[in-house]
């Protein structure tokens, strides 16, 4: 209820047995929250190949703000879509990455152009792996598996998950 301490006692009604507990109640710690006043991006417009993939990182000032929280639209995902600050560029046009912070809607945003490939430009893919080969999970657990394109640099390095026993 309020700062102090006080001892808390159990009685029971047959043998009239007691014991008892010592509770100590502090002030509770004021947490100030430091609002976002801005957000950037580290590129403000880029040209990519059909195929290629940008990192975009966002500077949240002040950079002591409490909530850095994000979230990331395309304008026009058909050309570019984003995930989590990865742009991947789908087919030729244009499109605006926006980031907008979850504190007080602040935005930047990346201005995309997506060009085609030519074909002298094409790296085609020889091989494909997955980070682990082999693992065990208990029943309601979850694992992330991950897929290398080789080579590295490889023009489309889109790839199709299926699984053998979906049950």
């Amino acid at each position: 209820v309020a700062e102090g301490t006080a001892t808390i006692a159990v009685t029971t009604e047959d043998g009239n047995h007691t014991a008892t507990c010592r509770i100590t109640v502090e002030r509770e710690q004021v947490v100030e929250t430091v609002n976002v006043t801005s957000v950037r991006l580290n590129k403000t417009e880029e040209t990519l190949k059909v195929g290629e993939t940008l990192t975009l990182i966002p500077t949240i000032n002040p950079e002591n703000a409490t909530n850095k929280n994000v979230r990331w639209t395309s304008s026009n995902s058909s050309v570019a879509t984003i995930s989590n600050g990865v742009v991947t560029a789908i087919a030729e046009g244009t499109a605006t990455i926006t980031v907008t912070t979850e504190d007080g809607n602040h935005t930047a945003t990346c201005q995309i152009t997506v060009e085609p490939v030519t074909q002298e430009q094409v790296v085609r893919v020889t091989g494909v792996e997955i980070t682990v080969t082999t693992v065990e999970v208990t029943v309601g657990t979850t694992v992330t598996l991950s897929a290398n394109v080789v080579p590295s640099n490889a023009t489309n390095k889109t790839v199709t998950w299926a699984s053998s026993n979906s049950s």
